[in-house]
């Protein structure tokens, strides 16, 4: 805000008054409100082996002399942190450790009675009894008995979930990063000399996960339908052989 305003001038020279007169002094005071000065933004950030352990960057926007950036935490005890891991004059880092669910929202403290606070995210992670089950779905190529496509359907994704498909036969092991067709929905594409095992996993965290039924891939059901069809053209070349014995007998009578 810029100011002007007359003043009197005056003179003096080894102590003598010299002259009088008005003068006009200019200046300029800078003045902030809660207005002047963003919301800041939150976002946090969970350590995926340790789900009690977050980081939450505070994007303040603008930094001015008398400002103090804080966060402000609510749980079984309420508390502030302060002095936080500034990566800019405008966005810092809290690390945080605390059993959740747990509030957090980052403060801009600009003095004793004026502040900006953003809004209050609760970290709360789902539990297990949250996720669905997941579904299996498998197809076989048909050309060729040994590639065939798992879909999985998940039902829900988190933000610690881990979509992956888990196979036994000869030797056991695990597939992830699926093709997602969506959020929810993913297929993996296998190929492998059956009999082998598929399932279908939600990994939430590193003990926490859903898993569907297991769907045991083999030869059996061709297996079978190839014995009828063998059994069946023995029975029709028997009836022929029978048939055309009786009709040469008949013509010999």
């Amino acid at each position: 805000m810029v100011f002007s305003k007359r003043v009197q001038v005056l003179v003096k020279v080894d102590g003598v008054e010299v002259c009088r007169g008005i003068g006009v002094e200019e200046g300029i005071i800078a003045a902030f409100s809660a207005s002047d000065v963003p919301v800041p933004n939150i976002t946090v950030f969970r350590q995926m082996e340790d789900r009690e352990r977050v980081i939450v960057m505070c994007s303040f926007g603008r930094m001015l002399i008398e400002s103090s950036f804080q966060l402000s935490l609510k749980s079984k005890y309420n508390y502030t942190l302060k002095n936080p891991l500034c990566c800019s004059s405008e966005k810092c880092v809290f690390e945080v450790k605390g059993s959740p669910p747990v509030s957090f929202a980052c403060v801009h403290q600009i003095d004793s009675v004026m502040n900006r606070q953003s809004e209050t995210y609760t970290y709360s992670p789902s539990v297990i009894s949250d996720v669905p089950v997941p579904n299996i779905t498998v197809f076989r190529q048909m050309e060729d008995r040994e590639r065939v496509i798992v879909m999985c359907s998940f039902g829900r994704m988190l933000i610690e979930s881990s979509f992956q498909l888990s196979l036994k036969s000869k030797y056991n092991y695990t597939l992830k990063n699926p093709l997602c067709c969506s959020s929810e929905k993913c297929v993996f594409e296998v190929k492998g000399s059956p009999p082998v095992s598929f399932a279908c996993v939600h990994q939430i965290d590193s003990v926490m996960n859903r898993q569907s039924e297991t769907y045991t891939y083999n030869h059996h059901e061709e297996g079978v339908s190839s014995f009828y069809i063998c059994f069946s053209s023995s029975i029709a070349v028997g009836l022929i052989i029978m048939t055309a014995a009786v009709i040469m007998a008949t013509i010999r009578k």
